[in-house]
């Protein structure tokens, strides 16, 4: 039976849905309907959209994260970051973008997520980060990450 708007809406109204289990209920049919969501009015969809998006792991999860990780809420772009970290490989391009974010919530969750990214470019900016983030908890935060990309299990 082919995923339906309403069954995603379903999915997504709970006060603590089961994303988890949403995505394994509803599949790669829902992606359409999460890049509408995603690129909504509603931020509260938004946000859910992405993260269904990341446990989805499917091939059109990127692309809804990218769209949400190029709202103006940082709401959405924290969803993003932890939607990301969801994939089982998240790309690259996109954790350097959310380590660059300008919103320190949605660096902290980037910095969670680059832990699924291998790669020189994700290891420097978490370097950068350790060494140079306005914010001295963030810089705490990457620093204890940045371990272990040095040692390659980023």
């Amino acid at each position: 039976m082919p995923t339906t708007k309403p069954d995603v809406l379903t999915a997504l109204f709970p006060d603590e849905p089961d994303l988890k289990g949403a995505a394994e209920q509803l599949g790669p049919g829902a992606i359409p309907y999460l890049v509408e969501l995603v690129n909504g009015p509603d931020l509260h969809l938004a946000s859910r959209a992405a993260l269904l998006a990341g446990w989805l792991d499917s091939s059109g999860s990127v692309e809804v994260l990218e769209r949400a990780s190029t709202r103006s809420e940082p709401a959405v772009r924290v969803a993003a970051a932890v939607g990301a970290g969801k994939l089982r490989r998240p790309p690259t391009h996109l954790v350097v973008s959310l380590l660059e974010d300008p919103d320190p919530g949605v660096r902290k969750w980037a910095i969670k997520s680059a832990a699924h990214v291998r790669g020189a470019e994700v290891n420097e900016r978490i370097r950068q980060i350790a060494d140079s983030d306005p914010e001295s908890w963030i810089r705490s935060l990457a620093a204890s990450h940045k371990h272990g990309a040095d040692s390659g299990f980023s």
